[in-house]
């Protein structure tokens, strides 16, 4: 069935040959196709775009190797989602898929390209799009949610020299002690030894965030060297990126292992369900993609895998999924 909407295709030059057939088959099914081709001689390239995209009602951005990373294309992308167009996103080639586009169902033509022409048709003529957050009279809000951090886990000055200094103090004046005082030497090797923790001492030596997890799971918030465990595990994790964390049917994507309540308070290990804080620490339940802050491409070959965990750095909360942006450890 030939659907009434127009449509503008976004492409990469690189994949013009492809480009032309797939627009023959779409007309051959009665679509009103417009790409850069059917631009006359002597017409302004960037305002004759401009005008096709505010004309078309479907946005049919071809996803392929070339056409991700080209500016043109996301420009052009931009453009549409600011006018409130529907997005419809198709793949030609294995890629990455941008994060601007990980919301949108696309179609596969990888496979069957028959098949994949008809599924877009039966798409774009359906009444009701199956395109998650993109209807044309949306636009891409982002109802960003910026989680307010918990007292627990603000970022407090490093104390571990603090305390590493203290605990040489104590030893020095122990030891004057013990000269001045021979009967002070039981005292003395008392109080070292009770200032000492073995469980700690592994987790320094170890470098590693379970090891200092598990010194937080054990002795809780009250402890002489929580802040100290906090800053390590933020010392081992130097990297951002961001990262989906829940898509539509609540599939969730981490699970947490230290976080902040819904009363408030920090609890460990068992997650509770409801969408994560900042200072939270989550361990990935599967391999996730990871985004670039700033420019909101996929980074390549950048995963967080099963297992790994991550510190939530800021939760953006969109209709169809939510969004987290982390500090990670490197891989």
């Amino acid at each position: 069935m030939a659907t009434k909407k127009k449509i503008f295709i976004s492409y990469s030059r690189a994949d013009l040959d492809y480009i032309a057939t797939l627009v023959d088959a779409l007309r051959e099914k009665g679509a009103n196709v417009w790409f850069d081709k059917n631009i006359r001689t002597g017409e302004q390239w960037d305002n004759t775009l401009e005008e096709q995209i505010k004309a078309a009602d479907v946005f049919l951005i071809v996803m392929s190797k070339t056409s991700v990373a080209s500016n043109n294309v996301k420009d052009e992308m931009s453009y549409a989602k600011s006018l409130g167009k529907i997005i419809s996103p198709i793949l030609i080639e294995p890629c990455e898929v941008p994060m601007r586009l990980a919301r949108h169902q696309y179609v596969d033509f990888t496979q069957d390209f028959d098949w994949a022409v008809n599924k877009l048709m039966e798409d774009l003529d359906s009444a009701e799009i199956e395109i998650p957050g993109a209807t044309s009279n949306q636009k891409t809000t982002n109802n960003s949610s910026r989680v307010p951090i918990s007292p627990a886990f603000i970022k407090k000055p490093k104390v571990i020299w603090y305390i590493l200094s203290g605990a040489i103090g104590i030893i020095l004046l122990f030891v004057m002690i013990d000269q001045c005082s021979g009967d002070g030497t039981a005292e003395t090797e008392m109080g070292i030894e009770q200032s000492e923790n073995p469980d700690w001492n592994k987790a320094l030596n170890s470098e590693s965030v379970d090891t200092y997890l598990g010194y937080i799971y054990k002795y809780g918030d009250e402890d002489l060297y929580y802040e100290a465990a906090q800053d390590s595990i933020n010392a081992l994790m130097p990297n951002e990126g961001l990262v989906v964390f829940e898509k539509p049917k609540r599939n969730f994507h981490f699970t947490k292992n230290l976080y902040t309540g819904m009363d408030g308070t920090m609890q460990y290990g068992q997650s509770d369900g409801e969408l994560p804080k900042k200072g939270d620490i989550l361990s990935a339940i599967n391999a996730v993609q990871v985004y670039d802050v700033d420019d909101k491409q996929a980074i390549y070959e950048k995963y967080i895998l099963a297992g790994e965990k991550v510190r939530v750095l800021a939760v953006d909360i969109y209709e169809d999924s939510v969004w987290i942006t982390i500090a990670f450890q490197e891989m």
